[in-house]
């Protein structure tokens, strides 16, 4: 598990003390609350909205994930305008949004650790090679575009994901060319 690096600049970025503040956090995470926290702790941490209680089942939603398994130097962006620069080359307006590509490619990498930078940018070459650029998704939309008006992960369609599996199967099962007469 990896710590949040958006959690400590949030902290930070309001003049809060980092190590009580982490602390609390990581009390309520692990539900290990103790029997007294600063009150100012308490408030300033709570301000921040990183997480809120559902009353309703008394657990914990996390608005803003704690950890993640995903090292976030992995979606720089160095690389994620590298990854826009592919769509952008195709064609301009298929550039999509730099924060928003940011943020789709770090959900998608939560969801598939398995596939590396290297299978996306390859996936991503094949995709804008075998498309109409009049017909090429904008960038973030490639990654994974929410299906209807649902806002459930599991009515996601992983464009990006379907062709790195494309890519993948390609390669597993290469055409021979020499029977060919």
């Amino acid at each position: 598990m990896i710590l949040n690096k958006d959690i400590i600049k949030t902290i930070e970025d309001n003049d809060l003390p980092l190590n009580d503040c982490l602390t609390y956090l990581f009390s309520v995470y692990f539900k290990t609350i103790p029997t007294y926290i600063p009150e100012l702790i308490y408030n300033s941490v709570n301000a921040l909205k990183i997480f809120e209680i559902d009353h309703n089942n008394e657990e914990v939603v996390w608005k803003q994930e704690l950890f993640t398994d995903v090292k976030q130097e992995d979606v720089s962006e160095e690389w994620i305008k590298e990854y826009r620069q592919l769509f952008i080359n195709a064609y301009k307006p298929k550039g999509g949004s730099l924060l928003e590509c940011k943020k789709r490619m770090k959900d998608f990498l939560k969801e598939f650790p398995d596939i590396t930078k290297e299978e996306i940018m390859e996936a991503t070459e094949e995709y804008i090679k075998n498309t109409d650029f009049k017909y090429l998704r904008e960038a973030h939309y490639f990654i994974w575009k929410q299906m209807g008006a649902s806002i459930k992960k599991s009515d996601r369609r992983y464009y990006l994901h379907e062709w790195v599996e494309r890519i993948r199967e390609e390669k597993n099962n290469p055409k021979n060319t020499d029977d060919v007469i």
